[in-house]
């Protein structure tokens, strides 16, 4: 954006958000009357209630509650709204500096121009750090401008003719301002960041899906200020009954909400996992116990209070997996309405406070016929391998009938490069690592890889040799804690020309907290050909590409095609601008890893993985603090 528009539009703020006796006593035909009385009390709470729409908590929420006032301010249908939001953009959509100045002169109510002010700075500060947010900052700033000038073009919709014609002076006095000011040199403009230039990551512009009054985004990110819980429990509160997998659960309100649901003659299903639920019964915690003489691990609060409501209408079976690191890692629920109609909701996402706080998760909500039905049996039979809850239950293993086989998706309607796909797939053994493996064999330009626990099975690995060996770009973007200990596994890869950067957790690389263990990218996704029509991407879903994942645990996996891989691709563009490579420490582990445990052959008998100790990763974003020993095995 040129230095000359950036005026231009700080002209426009002045110009909609008059409150100053000194800037509107030139224009003769002004109504004495009509600013303090019309404009100076409705328009001033108008920005203010637009500044605080704007998220402070960091620079990329900051952006994104930019975008989201950018994409709806077309929608406003008060004049008074839509010039309020022309000033909020219009202060925006350039750098902070001067800004102080302007906003008091235009006597934007002092709070709101603190939070404006704000806002400028956090975007400022940030894109000074990051050349990649810099361009994503330019762009919104862009949009910004553009949608300010828009709204100022038609300022007088819904007012009175005489305060009207008040607006459109102001305005004309802001152009012709603008019009008197010297033209700078052109500001550096910046190449877009991978992905961005399509606005797809805008969060207002994302479709929705709608269940009863609830209305849903088809995917949601805690990371650009989604809170899954209340999305969550607003497709809950349209429902009639709730079939519901989970791994680890600590949301009280969720909990709440399911025991209010039974109370209410709600079904509620619920299958957990046997680990999170009787932790202080797993061998490595009681190890780690007697280890260091801390008390061993507890249930939740939230599990304590589903336990304590426990009855016909709340049905809670324990699922463990197969052998000592088996476990249930779905995490999905389908909803019925009352009048039959159902939502799936499915993801990465735990239903924990630190998923929403300390990770990238990535969540989807579909009413889609062929996935909803896949999830009904696939629930029903991960249901009947699970026990009723006691107090008592000891582990044990789940009883795999061969007469009742997991349940397969029969649809194949997805084409990806002309070779058909399902929708949706099951572990443990359900074929998921064939269709994943056969994806990367279809593969004919690009393969991007956004995974928590990157250990890629043989089959897996294979297939990414062979897309190297054809010259074919494979990137992979790994958690930081849990990478250290993939050298086996990733250093092939590495070697055969695989680009890999590592990245700590949003509250660290967004927020700037301390490094902790809680601070993970935990996302399990692959974008097959993201930049192709029928690109096919794996998201949604609880399966990282471990042999664990697909020998030993009980998870659900997703593949999509359409908004939902353009979106995946340019979410991992994104990431990728932020992430970094590698650390010279964090490759010395890696090598020393390979070096003692050899690379796994291409197509070898699987065999459980060993859990590992977790290394102590030089966090890219801040200093880390020790990383302590996992309460259980690596996923």
């Amino acid at each position: 954006m040129t230095a000359k528009l950036a005026r231009l539009l700080l002209s426009v703020l002045i110009a909609v958000a008059p409150a100053s006796a000194a800037v509107v006593a030139e224009p003769a035909s002004l109504p004495a009357s009509a600013i303090p009385s019309a404009f100076g009390a409705v328009l001033g709470a108008g920005i203010a209630s637009a500044a605080a729409g704007l998220s402070l908590r960091s620079p990329a929420l900051t952006l994104s509650s930019l975008d989201a006032l950018s994409a709806s301010a077309p929608a406003l249908k008060s004049a008074p709204a839509r010039a309020a939001a022309a000033a909020a953009l219009g202060a925006l959509a350039a750098p902070a500096e001067g800004l102080p100045a302007r906003l008091a002169q235009a006597g934007v109510p002092p709070a709101a121009a603190a939070r404006l002010v704000s806002a400028a700075k956090k975007l400022d500060t940030a894109a000074a750090r990051n050349p990649s947010f810099a361009a994503r900052v330019a762009e919104s700033r862009s949009a910004a401008a553009a949608a300010a000038a828009a709204l100022a073009a038609r300022p007088g919709r819904g007012l009175s003719p005489d305060l009207a014609a008040t607006l459109r002076q102001f305005l004309d006095w802001g152009r012709a301002e603008s019009e008197a000011l010297p033209a700078d040199a052109e500001a550096p403009v910046r190449a877009p960041a991978p992905g961005a230039g399509s606005g797809i990551l805008n969060p207002a512009t994302r479709p929705t899906v709608a269940f009863g009054s609830a209305r849903l985004p088809v995917i949601a990110l805690p990371t650009i200020g989604d809170n899954i819980s209340a999305l969550w429990r607003s497709a809950h509160a349209q429902s009639d009954s709730a079939l519901i997998a989970m791994y680890n659960f600590d949301d009280m309100a969720m909990a709440q909400a399911i025991v209010a649901a039974a109370k209410a003659g709600q079904k509620q299903t619920i299958v957990g996992d046997y680990s999170n639920w009787f932790p202080e019964r797993m061998p490595e915690a009681v190890a780690e116990s007697k280890k260091t003489g801390r008390p061993l691990p507890q249930q939740t609060p939230a599990m304590k209070y589903i336990i304590a409501h426990l009855g016909p209408n709340l049905d809670l079976r324990i699922l463990k997996g197969l052998g000592s690191i088996g476990i249930n890692h779905d995490k999905f629920t389908v909803f019925t309405a009352a009048d039959g109609t159902q939502l799936l909701q499915s993801g990465s996402f735990n239903y924990t406070a630190t998923s929403q706080n300390s990770h990238w998760e990535n969540v989807v909500f579909t009413n889609d016929a062929d996935r909803l039905a896949f999830y009904a049996k696939f629930h029903a039979w991960i249901y009947r391998r699970a026990r009723p809850y006691s107090a008592s239950l000891q582990p044990q293993d789940p009883v795999m009938d061969p007469k009742d086989p997991i349940p397969q998706d029969p649809s194949r309607k997805l084409k990806f490069h002309g070779v058909p796909f399902p929708k949706a797939m099951g572990s443990p053994n359900g074929g998921a690592e064939d269709w994943l493996a056969k994806a990367e064999q279809t593969v004919q330009k690009t393969l991007d890889i956004l995974m928590f626990s990157p250990f890629p099975t043989p089959k897996i690995a294979a297939a990414i040799l062979s897309l190297l060996a054809k010259k074919i770009p494979v990137r992979l973007i790994a958690d930081v804690g849990e990478v250290g200990n993939a050298g086996a596994e990733l250093m092939p890869l590495i070697n055969s020309g695989m680009q890999l950067k590592t990245i700590a957790g949003p509250d660290v690389v967004l927020h700037g907290a301390p490094y902790s263990d809680a601070s993970k990218m935990h996302e399990k996704v692959m974008v097959f050909d993201g930049a192709a029509p029928d690109a096919l991407a794996k998201l949604g879903d609880s399966l990282n590409i471990s042999e664990n994942a697909f020998l030993h645990n009980f998870e659900n996996v997703e593949l999509w095609q359409g908004f939902h891989a353009a979106y995946m691709q340019a979410h991992f563009d994104l990431l990728w601008g932020l992430a970094e490579m590698p650390s010279a420490q964090l490759m010395a582990k890696m090598k020393a890893a390979y070096a003692k445990h050899g690379s796994p052959s291409a197509g070898a008998a699987h065999a459980p993985r060993k859990p590992r100790k977790p290394v102590s990763p030089k966090a890219p974003h801040a200093k880390p603090k020790p990383r302590k020993p996992p309460k259980k095995p690596r996923r």
